[in-house]
């Protein structure tokens, strides 16, 4: 791996030169990567220099700096290397200082570019990412939507600051070979490769970790029962048995099932749905037979803190029901939102962590439900 970038000039003619030592000799290099062979432990010296290859009067310069002395190793990009072939240590390729500020305006114009272009698109994304993450903020809590924000904004973070370095390394370079110094060839190297390690390291680390946990989801969602059935005892959220002794389920695939599902900020998540008929009871027109439902959604989440922002964007999430939630002055919740029409309400409530979110379609008294919900909130 070449843990350096391209415009490490001097670091990458010092690395060369110290892998040769080692008796390791460069043949080839790519933008990641540096091919060697193995050979005698020697001193040779690595030299850098900007054009682009494929013009015809820079293929005439590599002619030129081969009967000078150098060979052509690799390219990568505008950066070209060649090798001391005679082992002159007082040959090099460049001599004065102005011309090759002259030759590394190449590389600084194509940074500078790159740079600009990689911190509007890393703006314009994050924009859209940040935009895209208020869209849905529930998802935030309940499906970790997230972490995938953080991964992409510390992704172009990494990218705009490494190029932004990039465009402030190359104007010093150019700083000092326009005050007449000449670039130093056996500049330590060691530290830039280490911090690019761990940043390199780290960045793979997490979106592979990323990519794993997607993957994980996914097949997770593939296998998993989409209607589990509801278990014969006492659930953690409010149920159709809490208020209504005697009734049937509605047996169509999706009305009537118990799901439990955790996250990194709410750990523990239930969510019921029941459909029923009550046997021997219409509704108040005696139109039909009385068929209420619940949809019970019960949420424990890591603080407190988290869990009155959570109300807050429950609240502006979902309109089923047609919810205008009003806030319920005096109550044994934390905070109570309560909803309500003629056959129908709904309500959110909290007591300290716990978070229930409750729609009710029937006859029964909302309240009668409420309380039921406080009851297990403070178990």
């Amino acid at each position: 791996m070449l843990w350096l970038d391209a415009w490490d000039i001097e670091e990458q003619e010092a690395w060369f030169s110290h892998m040769s030592l080692q008796g390791w000799k460069l043949i080839g290099i790519s933008k990641w990567m540096a091919e060697f062979e193995k050979c005698e432990p020697q001193k040779v010296n690595y030299r850098c220099d900007v054009f682009k290859l494929n013009d015809k009067s820079e293929n005439n310069r590599i002619e030129f700096y081969k009967q000078s002395g150098w060979e052509h190793i690799a390219t990568r990009g505008f950066i070209q290397v060649f090798r001391d072939m005679k082992g002159d240590n007082s040959l090099e390729i460049h001599t004065d200082p102005i011309e090759q500020a002259a030759t590394l305006s190449i590389l600084k114009q194509d940074i500078t570019k790159r740079g600009i272009l990689t911190l509007l698109l890393s703006v314009i994304t994050l924009m859209l990412i940040v935009g895209a993450h208020q869209i849905d903020p529930v998802g935030n809590y309940l499906n970790d939507k997230f972490i995938e924000t953080i991964v992409l904004i510390i992704a172009y973070m990494s990218i705009s600051i490494t190029m932004v370095n990039g465009m402030i390394h190359m104007s010093k370079l150019m700083k000092r070979l326009k005050s007449g110094s000449l670039l130093e060839h056996e500049k330590s190297y060691h530290r830039k490769i280490k911090r690019n390690k761990v940043v390199g390291i780290t960045v793979i680390f997490i979106l592979s970790l990323w990519v794993l946990t997607v993957f994980l989801n996914l097949m997770n969602s593939l296998q998993e029962d989409r209607f589990p059935a509801i278990p014969k005892t006492e659930l953690p959220i409010v149920q159709m048995a809490d208020f209504i002794d005697d009734f049937t389920y509605i047996d169509e695939e999706g009305l009537s099932y118990f799901k439990e599902n955790s996250s990194f900020l709410v750990p523990r998540q239930y969510q019921l749905e029941q459909m029923v008929e009550v046997p021997g009871e219409t509704w108040e027109d005696n139109s039909d037979i009385y068929s209420p439902s619940i949809s019970s959604f019960g949420y424990e989440v890591r603080s407190e803190w988290l869990a009155k922002k959570f109300v807050q964007d429950l609240k502006e999430k979902h309109t089923y029901y047609a919810e205008n939630y009003v806030k319920v002055p005096e109550s044994k919740f934390d905070e109570l939102w309560l909803s309500q029409g003629n056959f129908n309400a709904a309500f959110i409530a909290r007591k300290h962590n716990k978070v229930y979110r409750v729609l009710y379609y029937g006859k029964g008294s909302i309240d009668e439900i409420i309380e039921r919900a406080l009851a297990k909130a403070e178990r």
